[in-house]
């Protein structure tokens, strides 16, 4: 654990990179702080200095890339200039997503490297997902120099990646890769605007703001603010939970994954609630036919993601006998238990229509009544497994 006593240099502890700043243990919280307090969420702020102060980490235990989505003018690139002034730029170097898993010889970068920090990435489509949380968790990589043998080496380097929107991304191991990224939206807009006109919602930039930013003094509080997270990470052993970062690694796993986007977009928890899977796997196709951005899976890939999904979604696989909608007679039928159909959900919107179908039937033929809709009626006996 560090204790924030400053050694002289010692062949005990070899060290291929140095930082430029200055160490002053009394600079305490000011310039520096006030501007990443004005840039991001409230409660990102912590988890945002836990991940400078894990970059002069010599590991890459806690397996985390940061990643800052906002659209244009919201500040991105200037929070990336001043980490990369703080790193210095020897100890840093800016390799794209794609071209870090596509190129064989771009790994061989990340050697003796604080900080990968590459801004704007593009939305191509990331293909070699599996190759990144391997260099993210810090496992064994293989490397190679042009016209040099190739070598291998456990990566310490740490990843910051900026971009308008997230990547999309072909992975089968889709949780695993999400939960690799530290997600940090910015929103604030910082913009010049025609003479006259004023916004509350667009702020003035400061084009010298770098430049005040660092100051000696002002990276010597930098460092002060990521040491006190490195300090706080340690100790926790894990990142401070941020309900928005929680909430963005959501959102980013919805565009990504449709079984889940599906699930949770059109059903919500209950535990008395049950969803049967001939309807859920029904519905899900027409809903990934309304958009062209969502990729529908086939059934055995769907039903084995909702395996995968159970505790998070609060479903079990149960067969019970039900009366299923549209129908008299019971019968056994496999079903997801502890979810229902949202009130608008594609489900519940299809037995409206139909009921009302009915009805207006019924009002055509001498008053005769339809058989009753059935929503699905749980008839009282054990649940067996799927």
């Amino acid at each position: 654990m560090p204790i924030g006593e400053l050694k002289p240099h010692s062949p005990d502890h070899i060290s291929f990179m140095q930082i430029p700043v200055h160490y002053d243990p009394s600079r305490g919280p000011g310039v520096i702080d006030a501007f990443i307090r004005q840039m991001l969420p409230v409660d990102t702020v912590d988890v945002f200095w836990e991940f400078i102060g894990y970059c002069l980490v010599e590991d890459c235990r806690f397996k985390k890339a940061l990643h800052l989505v906002g659209g244009r003018d919201t500040g991105k690139s200037t929070v990336f200039d001043l980490i990369k002034r703080f790193l210095g730029a020897h100890n840093t170097l800016a390799v794209s997503l794609q071209d870090l898993v596509d190129s064989k010889f771009e790994t061989a970068g990340l050697l003796h490297k604080y900080a990968n920090i590459y801004a704007d990435l593009s939305a191509t489509e990331l293909k070699g997902a599996g190759l990144l949380k391997g260099i993210v968790s810090g496992d064994p990589i293989k490397a190679e120099n042009k016209y040099e043998r190739s070598f291998n080496f456990y990566p310490t380097c740490k990843h910051l990646y900026s971009a308008n929107a997230l990547v999309p991304v072909a992975d089968n191991e889709l949780d695993a890769y999400v939960e690799r990224w530290i997600i940090i939206p910015m929103s604030k807009v910082f913009r010049s605007l025609p003479e006259g006109e004023k916004s509350d919602d667009i702020h003035e930039p400061d084009t010298t703001m770098i430049d005040t930013l660092v100051s000696p003094e002002n990276l010597s509080e930098m460092l002060n603010l990521a040491l006190e997270g490195m300090r706080r990470l340690l100790k926790k052993n894990r990142f401070t939970y941020s309900a928005t970062v929680e909430e963005e690694k959501r959102a980013y796993r919805a565009t990504l994954d449709s079984a889940y986007a599906f699930m949770i977009k059109q059903s919500e928890p209950d535990p008395d609630g049950y969803m049967i899977k001939e309807d859920t796997m029904h519905f899900y196709r027409i809903w990934c036919g309304g958009d062209d951005n969502r990729r529908a899976v086939g059934e055995p890939k769907f039903f084995q993601r909702m395996k995968t999904l159970q505790r998070e979604l609060g479903i079990t696989e149960a067969k019970p006998t039900i009366v299923r909608p549209g129908e008299k007679e019971a019968k056994p039928t496999n079903i997801f238990k502890g979810r229902k159909w949202k009130e608008d959900s594609l489900f519940s919107l299809h037995w409206k229509m139909e009921e009302e179908r009915r009805q207006q039937y019924s009002g055509q033929n001498n008053g005769q009544p339809s058989p009753p809709l059935s929503t699905g009626i749980l008839i009282k006996k054990p649940l067996g497994k799927r």
